[in-house]
Parts: structure tokens; C-alpha cells; sequence
């Protein structure tokens, strides 16, 4: 196509389009920065990050913009695509009129008609609408981030010294308070400061006050749950700025003294370093390689930690020999990972090469995964086997020579087809083709007579070998008098599989090592047929060890040991005396309930009746004491869900005692604690709820029925 000057609409509106794809690239840029400032400021980080997050945008979406090279044909692309008025030729009018036939020129006075009478062209106009409801509800989001208070946490969940909730001061007359909380030196954490008095410290971090106080004081202790006292001590002469610190390794919660004037309970939670997780992903707990497997381990596992692991490595114990001949070998084989960034998390993989390890067939590797956190705490993972067996066991003939093992035919038949098979890869040199082919087929016909002579222990149905006059049974003669039988016709269709002999003849375990050892000669068979007896080799061994392993299983040896039996009592024979002989019984010591239980049982209860309306009376005081002390000693232990309730039960004795009203939010949350503390009662033997119409109960009666006389 020939260009001349472009048609003034068409110049119009390639303009046009280019300045709404710059308004689509500024919003979504603006859009971009407004949510990236919202998210530094929810990390705690300047939001000015997010003006150069929105230039970034804005840079990477301009030079790839395909409206800076919209073309004139771009336009008219579109225009053809999307209007029916242009009748598939806006092409027309890029063309130079001296160019124009007159059905062209006729063509082109009727477009210029058409282009005035288009409606706003606006390609853009869908992304601009995603570009603005985007821009909006970011602004929505910083408009939320900013007006909404932010609880602001330090990284182990400490709030920070500049958290926007209102500072709660520990006591009256204290002015302002600082507490420094230094983590243990092998975390190589910093310190972090805050002002609440409440503490979320890591064990063994050492905590230090720093109290300023409105006025002049003597003293300044604190009183921990466990009846230690940390004096502070004074600063300056003035004696109004105190500081003191202690090491906290358990939790409990602290009170601050001043001038004898206790104040509220505080606190104190402690994060105690776990030691690290091992889960284990490769291999199985128990492997075995089989003929014709490589002889290698792929090991992987990921190992975390709260604060960073410091070591990993693999303890491998290699068994050989058998009987009292034992021998083992232990060796530690480490990671090709380097720890020395002491990341919480490690994804480690090694591939274990038994040959390199000194293992030969017949032997077992035993190892675990043992590692080890920046606190030296470490951590095993369990036991995994990986088993070399012996194909030489495999195929000893003691089961010939020694009468105990002496077992049927198909005991021995696979052996047998590894053997042949053996014999024909050596032989395959010297045989012409198809006699491989031929002998190849013929072991596969083998292990399918095996593979049906065993199926029959499952139930499952025989084949009718067509083609191999070998495995073909003897037909049933036809016997004229049995036409119009029917016991004999449904005889020959009916499955029976499901007889109860069948159903009981082996236990689960064994049908289920039966089934895969069938399905390990399916594959041999496969092979052998498709003149494959190399790759059929795996798969006999491996049919070959699960048949011997059932086998095995069917043994019980009993040592032989001589009879000895207690001298009889000549004077006690005969003489009919069963005075000695009484009935068995079983005597159960009823153990009833703790009376701490007992009594929180009945503090709850009466919180129930105070709540009803119930009358106070000196029972009720003593029941509450009880169990504000129970509460006490919970708090020390878990503070964060039980010291709340501790003070609000010192509240509710203190107003019954001056016989003031109480609150139902502090009755609440005493009932909600001592629930937690009490344990669900034990079950009392009841009535079988079930109805006597269901199936199982109909089918045990039928069975019944069926069994009398």
C-alpha cells in the first residue's frame, strides 16, 4: 500500500489514542505507588519508597507501550475490525486522490461521511476503567492505614517504644517507663525497647527498668510471682529516676512497689527456643533395591528452626554379615549444604552411594538425620532402612537339601525362571533369532502358569491359555443328561470368591504381599513375551524375595526344652480338698476425684448463683479465695490466659469482702478460666443408643438363627 499524507481524521485520532494510553500508564503507575506506600507503612517503613516504586512503574510501562509506535494502518486496522460503516476500507483514505479510480473516489466521500458520524472511539476505555477503580481503592486503603491505629510489633512480637496505644504506667506516681530487653548473645538479635509493662522476652534475654517517678521516692521494688524482690536502685540525687534489671528464663508476671504502694500485675511471657524440626521427604522408612536397581539412596529433608540451624549431618550404621557374625560400621556423612548463614530453614539432599559405603548384598544401612540449632540443641529424626538383599540367599537350593524347608513345587519354579532366564542371556550370542524368540516366549508362558497357579489363592479367575497346549486343562466332557440343569449352568458362572473358607484363608497383610508379588510377575511376564528377559530380571528377583519373605512368615520355631514339672504333695493327693482353690477376681481401687477439683467445681457453681442473684454469705468468700489461689498459681505458668482472670478474681473478693457490687465482666472471665482449668468428667457407662433396625445388628441375628439346632 502506498502512503501519502495521512487523512486528517485519522491523524486525529492516532493522537488521541496515544494521550489516553498515557492517562492508563499514569494511573496505573499512581495506582502502583499509593499500594506500595501502604505496604511500607504496614512494614513500618517510609512510604516515600513508594513515589520511586511509581516512577519505576511508569519507566518499565512507557518504552514497551505500543501506542508510542501506533501507526497510521494500526488505526485503520482497528476502525475495519470494529465498525460496519467503514465497509472493510479505511485504507482508502491514506491513498493519494490522483491514485483513486472513480468507485475508489466514490467510496472515499462516503467514509469521510461515515468518520464524522462515528461515536467517540475510546480503545483504551476498558483498561482505563481497571486502572481508576484500582487507583480508588488503594487510596481507600492508605486513607484506612493512615486514620487506624497500628499496634506496631518488634520481630519476636515485642510491641516497640513508639506504638501507637496509650503507655500504661505501672503503677501511681510513676512518671515514664523504659524497659530494655537484651536477647541471649547467641541469637545475635539487638536490643529493642518499649514501655508497656508488659514483657514478651526470649528465655534467658536480661530485662532492664529504667522508672521515672513524679515525685521524690524511697524505694522502688519489684515483686515477682515466685516471692523474689529486684530493688531498684536510684540514678540521681533527686532520687526520682530508678533502674534495675534481671534475667527472666520463666514466665509469671511482676508487680512494681513503690513507696509500699503496689500496683497492677504485669506480664511476663517467655519465648523458649524449640529445638529444630526434621521432616524427613526422601527415602521411604524402608527401602529396598532390588536386582538391577541402581545402589544409591536419594536422601532429602527439611530442616527448620525458630532462630537459625547451626549444623546438619547423616549418621549412617552399616550391618553386615549374619547370626552372631554381626559386624557393624557406623560413619557420619555430611551435607553438601553450608550452614554458616544459620537460616531458619534448609532444604538438604544427598545422594547416599552404597558401593562407595562399603555395602555388599546381604547388608542393611540404618541412618538418621541429626541436627543441631545456633543454642546446641539437637534433634533426631527417625530410623530409615534401605536393605541390599542377597540374590545369592535368594537362590540357594537349602530348601532341597534340608527336609524342614521342604516346600511345594511353585515354591521353587521362580528361581527356576530366573535360572533359564540366566542361561538364555549367556546363550544369546550363539542363538539364531527366533530361537531367542522362542525360548524367550516360553519363559513367559512359565511365569504366566506360576502367576495363575498362585492367583488361585486370591480367588482369582483361571484363563484359558489358548495357543499353549502346555497350560491348557482338560475339558469337562459333555454329558447329555445334564442338558437343562440348572445347578450345573450356574455352577459355571457363578463367581465363588466370596465363600467363607476363601474369605479366611490368609490374613490382610499376606493377601495384600500375595497381590504385589502377582503384579512383579505380570511385568516379568511382559518382558519375557516381548523377548525382553534382561528387563524381566528385576522383576523376577524381586517376585523371588517376596516369596521367600512369605515363606519365612509361615515358620514358628518353638525351642525344645524338657518338661519340668513341681513335685506333687503325696499327703494332699486324693484327699478331695479344694479349699485352696477359689474364684479369679479382679479388684479396681475407685480413685475419686482431687479435692482441689472439688472445690473449683463448687467456686464455679457459685459464680453461677452470684450471677442468679444469689445472697453473699462467708462460704462464698472462702470458696473465691480457694480459687483465686488456684488461678494464681495457673497465672505464673501461662500469664497471657490466666492472669487476667487472677485479677479479676483479687477484685471481685476485694468488693465482696467491702460489700460493694461487682461486675459481670469480671464474674465472666473468672467462670471462663476455671472452666479451662476443670477437666470434661469421665464418661459413666450408658445404654447403647443405636437403634435395633440397623443392618449389622439384623445380620448378626439372622446369623444367630441360622446356627441353632
Amino acid at each position: 500500500m502506498q502512503q501519502s499524507n495521512p487523512h486528517p481524521i485519522i491523524n486525529r485520532l492516532r493522537k488521541t489514542w496515544r494521550m489516553q494510553a498515557l492517562r492508563l500508564y499514569v494511573t496505573t503507575a499512581l495506582a502502583t505507588a499509593v499500594i506500595a506506600g501502604v505496604v511500607l507503612h504496614l512494614g513500618h517503613i517510609s512510604w516515600y519508597w513508594g513515589i520511586v516504586a511509581g516512577i519505576a512503574m511508569l519507566a518499565t510501562l512507557l518504552p514497551g507501550s505500543q501506542a508510542w509506535r501506533l501507526r497510521d494502518e494500526d488505526v485503520v486496522r482497528y476502525l475495519n475490525a470494529h465498525y460496519a460503516e467503514m465497509e472493510q476500507s479505511t485504507q482508502l483514505l491514506l491513498l493519494p486522490q490522483h491514485d483513486l479510480n472513480l468507485l475508489q473516489q466514490l467510496q472515499v466521500c462516503k467514509l469521510q461521511t461515515a468518520v464524522v458520524d462515528l461515536p467517540e472511539l475510546k480503545p483504551f476505555l476498558s483498561r482505563q476503567k481497571k486502572a481508576t477503580w484500582l487507583l480508588l481503592c488503594a487510596m481507600v486503603m492508605a486513607a484506612l492505614s493512615v486514620l487506624l491505629p497500628l499496634h506496631k510489633a518488634g520481630s519476636n512480637g515485642q510491641p516497640k517504644a513508639n506504638s501507637s496505644e496509650p503507655v500504661r504506667m505501672p503503677v501511681a506516681g510513676t512518671q515514664s517507663l523504659q524497659i530494655i530487653i537484651t536477647p541471649p548473645a547467641y541469637l545475635e538479635l539487638p536490643a529493642r525497647k518499649q514501655q508497656q509493662p508488659d514483657i514478651l522476652a526470649e528465655a534467658g534475654a536480661h530485662v532492664q527498668w529504667n522508672l521515672q517517678t513524679t515525685e521524690k521516692a524511697t524505694a522502688v521494688q519489684l515483686l515477682f510471682n515466685d516471692s523474689t524482690v529486684l530493688t531498684l536502685q536510684a540514678t540521681d540525687t533527686a532520687r526520682r529516676q530508678w533502674t534495675g534489671g534481671k534475667t527472666l528464663i520463666q514466665p509469671g508476671f511482676y508487680q512494681v512497689v513503690l513507696n509500699k504502694t503496689a500496683g497492677g500485675l504485669n506480664k511476663i511471657e517467655i519465648k523458649q527456643d524449640q529445638p529444630p524440626a526434621i521432616q524427613v521427604q526422601a527415602p521411604k522408612p524402608y527401602t529396598v533395591i532390588d536386582y538391577g536397581m541402581p545402589r544409591s539412596a536419594h536422601v532429602q529433608a527439611a530442616i527448620t528452626d525458630d532462630y537459625g540451624v547451626q549444623q546438619a549431618f547423616i549418621v549412617a550404621t552399616i550391618a553386615s554379615g549374619n547370626g552372631e557374625a554381626v559386624k557393624f560400621k557406623e560413619q557420619r556423612i555430611p551435607f553438601a549444604t553450608a550452614f554458616t548463614g544459620h537460616l531458619p530453614l534448609y532444604t538438604v539432599e544427598k545422594t547416599l552411594d552404597l558401593a562407595q559405603l562399603g555395602m555388599h548384598p546381604g547388608d542393611e544401612l540404618y541412618f538418621y538425620i541429626q541436627a543441631t540449632d545456633v543454642h546446641a540443641q539437637q534433634t533426631r529424626s527417625d530410623v530409615l532402612i534401605v536393605s541390599l538383599p542377597d540374590t545369592a540367599q535368594l537362590m540357594s537350593m537349602d530348601g532341597i537339601v534340608n527336609g524342614v524347608n521342604l516346600k511345594p513345587e511353585y515354591f521353587r519354579s521362580e528361581r527356576q525362571i530366573i535360572l533359564d532366564a540366566e542361561q538364555l542371556l549367556r546363550e544369546k550370542d550363539t542363538l539364531a533369532a527366533e530361537t531367542f524368540k522362542n525360548r524367550s516366549n516360553n519363559l513367559g508362558i512359565d511365569q504366566k502358569l506360576l502367576r495363575l497357579r498362585y492367583g488361585k489363592f486370591l480367588g482369582e479367575e483361571a484363563e484359558s491359555n489358548i495357543g499353549d497346549p502346555r497350560a491348557a486343562g482338560e475339558a469337562d466332557s459333555y454329558n447329555p443328561a445334564d442338558f437343562g440343569n440348572a445347578a450345573k449352568i450356574l455352577d459355571t458362572y457363578t463367581d465363588k470368591h466370596d465363600n467363607a473358607e476363601d474369605a479366611g484363608f490368609f490374613e490382610p497383610e499376606t493377601k495384600k504381599q500375595l497381590k504385589a508379588t502377582l503384579t512383579e510377575m505380570w511385568n516379568a511376564e511382559l518382558r519375557l513375551r516381548t523377548f525382553k528377559p534382561q528387563e524381566a530380571l528385576p522383576f523376577a528377583y524381586k517376585a523371588l524375595r517376596l516369596l521367600k519373605d512369605l515363606q519365612q512368615k509361615s515358620r514358628a520355631y518353638v525351642a525344645k526344652t524338657g518338661a519340668k514339672t513341681p513335685p506333687l504333695k503325696q499327703e494332699k493327693r486324693l484327699s478331695g480338698d479344694l479349699s485352696k482353690i477359689i474364684s479369679p477376681s479382679a479388684r479396681q481401687q475407685f480413685q475419686p476425684a482431687s479435692a482441689e477439683i472439688t472445690r473449683l467445681r463448687s467456686a464455679l457453681g457459685m459464680l453461677q448463683q452470684l450471677k442468679a442473684g444469689a445472697a453473699v454469705n462467708t462460704n462464698n468468700v472462702s470458696l473465691l479465695q480457694q480459687a483465686t489461689a488456684a488461678l494464681g498459681k495457673e497465672a505464673a505458668h501461662a500469664p497471657a490466659r490466666y492472669l487476667a482472670a487472677y485479677e479479676a478474681a483479687q477484685r471481685i473478693t476485694e468488693k465482696i469482702q467491702r460489700q460493694q457490687p461487682f461486675s459481670n465482666q469480671d464474674m465472666n472471665a473468672v467462670s471462663s478460666a476455671l472452666q479451662q482449668l476443670l477437666s470434661a468428667p469421665a464418661s459413666t457407662p450408658a445404654a447403647n443408643s443405636t437403634t435395633g433396625n440397623s443392618l449389622s445388628q439384623q445380620y448378626f441375628h439372622q446369623l444367630n438363627q441360622s446356627r441353632k439346632p
